[in-house]
């Protein structure tokens, strides 16, 4: 997939290769323009053909891509109520991915289950390009299937499923929007958090304003404890290192791999795995 932003104008022009996830965009975006979320989500205009690509044209949304140094304890607050009322959108009784009509189709009703055949999908597809991470990526796996009540708490919401400073706009020192929505599903609180946790969860002054501000809008929340974020986190670097080797990306193959150490020498530190 290929972004194509016309910086001097009022709209985006986002170029698809891939039908399906042009589709789930598009609709998602007509949808969001009709909640209480249309003041921070791009705006749906229109769609088109364009050869064997898509395009889809929505509002811009002004501002830049939030950084950790443009972190404070505001903006962490507001990043925190901000996602409780993504998860407002909706509630579900299993984990999975929107299909094209805001739906889920064979999901997962437990989390553990869930999480559990991801990590193993992502495994095996990072295994067929490098076996650096064969012991490791056992080791986790070992772990989920010895710990199959690891995530206790239920509570499946709608879910943005990238939220990642890199898809949160911010303009004059406030949030003006989130994007990419092409990715949103159904999940848990945890496995939503799992991007933000090494900068925002691992920072004690970061971690409580934005649980603060989360629960401002969902006070009855669970947040993930420290092993279970540290899980979720492995298990997302698994798949985000997968991606990373098949492009050749070396600069976030070495970005991921220092996340990835850091958590699993959290994990062998606590005697997890």
């Amino acid at each position: 997939m290929k972004n194509n932003v016309s910086l001097n104008s009022s709209f985006v022009d986002k170029i698809f290769d891939d039908e399906e996830r042009f589709l789930k965009e598009s609709v998602l975006l007509k949808f969001l323009s009709n909640s209480h979320l249309s003041s921070v989500t791009p705006l749906f205009l229109e769609e088109s053909h364009l050869d064997k690509d898509f395009l889809l044209k929505m509002s811009r949304i002004n501002g830049c891509e939030l950084s950790i140094d443009l972190l404070t304890e505001c903006i962490v607050h507001k990043l925190g109520s901000l996602l409780a009322k993504i998860h407002l959108l909706g509630e579900y009784d299993y984990c999975g991915s929107f299909n094209n009509d805001i739906e889920i189709e064979n999901g997962h009703g437990d989390f553990n289950y869930f999480i559990l055949a991801q990590v193993y999908k992502w495994a095996k597809r990072l295994l067929l390009i490098t076996k650096l991470y064969k012991s490791e990526t056992e080791k986790i796996i070992n772990f989920l299937i010895d710990n199959r009540n690891l995530f206790t708490y239920s509570g499946i919401y709608f879910c943005h499923n990238d939220f990642d400073l890199k898809n949160v706009i911010i303009s004059n020192g406030k949030i003006s929007g989130i994007i990419d929505w092409e990715f949103a599903g159904a999940y848990t609180l945890c496995w939503e958090i799992r991007k933000i946790i090494p900068i925002i969860f691992w920072n004690v002054n970061h971690k409580q304003f934005f649980i603060n501000g989360y629960k401002k809008v969902i006070p009855s929340a669970v947040f993930p404890n420290r092993i279970q974020q540290s899980i979720v986190v492995v298990s997302d670097c698994i798949g985000a290192l997968g991606w990373a080797y098949k492009n050749n990306d070396e600069l976030r193959i070495r970005h991921l791999e220092k996340i990835f150490n850091k958590f699993l020498d959290e994990l062998n530190q606590g005697g997890k795995i």
